[in-house]
């Protein structure tokens, strides 16, 4: 009974992991398509991600002039709050 219920709570525990992360792809995704919108000759690269309702996630940008940049994009359910190409 025990080992049934470990392994129930280790299902759980991996799907919500497996969530988690399609969420956090979908927003890398969502703010991909934002900033290439803005700067479309410009590579981006994802550095990582914090909070909780609202996901704030951070990127490097590369422009075709070779310089770096950061950016931070915020997503609350598949939408852009923000998005600060200026830090």
């Amino acid at each position: 009974m025990i080992i049934r219920t470990l392994a129930a709570a280790a299902v759980l525990t991996l799907s919500g992991f497996a969530t988690a992360q399609a969420n956090t792809t979908e927003d890398i995704k969502t703010c991909i398509a934002a900033m290439k919108e803005k700067t479309p000759d410009a590579e981006f690269s994802f550095k990582k991600k914090s909070g909780a309702s609202v996901s704030k996630l951070k990127f490097e940008m590369k422009t075709a002039d070779g310089s770096t940049k950061d950016v931070v994009c915020k997503v609350r359910r598949g939408e852009v709050l923000e998005l600060n190409m200026d830090v």
